[in-house]
């Protein structure tokens, strides 16, 4: 494992480990690719969720979309792609995933978005979403509050929100992503 400075979520694989220098910037752009801090402080000061369920949930997001908040599945982690960009036919699809959990079909997210008033471009409004949805299941709420491993967690969250069409790479790097998150969260 290799200990590097990383600038972007994009520049994170499994086998580097992820080291956060400088301090915390909170004025960034709330869409397009946006930093693992500001997602790990957004759910440490929104949640009741412990250091390990959110290293969890960061990392299955960092599998996902590489922290972008417009990234359409199956294109570049870096490539923006703003909810008003897609088609009615892509936004209600079933094969084309949207956003920082890469929601599938998309309309399921912009739904609850608009009915709450919310842009759903915006990493605030996809956490409050990830949020609710867990909140909303009280088993796994009950089961992410129970795990004593970033790794734990983020089986859970993989099998229980995101439920991928899964391969044992994409595990290994949910889990992989976790524990990097987990390391340098629990130095704070």
């Amino acid at each position: 494992v290799s200990n590097q400075s990383i600038s972007s979520p994009n520049e994170v694989s499994p086998g580097n480990a992820l080291v956060i220098e400088g301090p915390i910037n909170l004025a960034i752009s709330e869409q397009g690719v946006v930093t693992q801090t500001t997602i790990v402080n957004y759910l440490e000061q929104n949640s009741s969720f412990s250091k390990a369920a959110i290293a969890g949930i960061v990392g299955n997001l960092m599998y996902e979309s590489g922290l972008n908040t417009e990234r359409l599945e199956n294109t570049t982690p870096a490539a923006v792609t703003p909810i008003n960009a897609l088609s009615s036919d892509d936004l209600h699809s079933a094969d084309l995933g949207w956003g920082l959990a890469q929601w599938t079909p998309a309309s399921k997210l912009v739904n609850w978005a608009t009915a709450q008033g919310k842009d759903p471009n915006l990493v605030s409004t996809q956490l409050e979403f990830i949020i609710a949805g867990v909140n909303s299941n009280p088993a796994l709420l009950s089961q992410l509050q129970a795990c004593t491993s970033a790794s734990q967690a983020a089986d859970i969250f993989r099998i229980n929100y995101e439920r991928p069409a899964d391969t044992p790479t994409s595990t290994a790097g949910r889990e992989t992503y976790a524990k990097q998150v987990f390391a340098a969260i629990s130095q704070n």
